[in-house]
């Protein structure tokens, strides 16, 4: 007899751990800096790390939202509708974020340019 519980039969026993095997890197092999990572993120795609850029596309999407939120209002027709706030807002947001990483996208590509 055994002094486990009775396994549930639908589910397969759990495997056993087995150790993680880590290679070593050729010899020779040096890691790129960050700036070389940073690079291919500004150039290509990937996250953007700098807290100025950050910082700047949010001030936008707020700002953006806003308007939207105000042309909303500007343009609903039946008092107390949501709606066009709602969407305004959210049309604003969008418009705001993409006009925002396109302006710091060609900010940063004649950055690199000049490097």
């Amino acid at each position: 007899m055994s002094d486990q519980p009775p396994r549930d039969s639908s589910r397969p026993p759990p495997l056993p751990a087995a150790p993680l095997q880590y290679a070593a890197p050729p010899s020779g092999y040096e890691l790129p800096p960050a700036s070389k990572a940073q690079r291919v993120f500004d150039t290509v795609a990937g996250p953007n790390v700098r807290l100025l850029d950050n910082l700047v596309q949010l001030g936008c999407v707020v700002e953006g939202g806003g308007v939207g939120v105000v042309v909303g209002l500007l343009i609903r027709k039946t008092p107390g509708d949501p709606f066009p706030l709602v969407a305004g807002g959210l049309i604003g947001v969008i418009a705001a974020l993409a006009v925002s990483g396109v302006v710091i996208g060609i900010v940063r590509g004649f950055g690199i340019g000049r490097r």
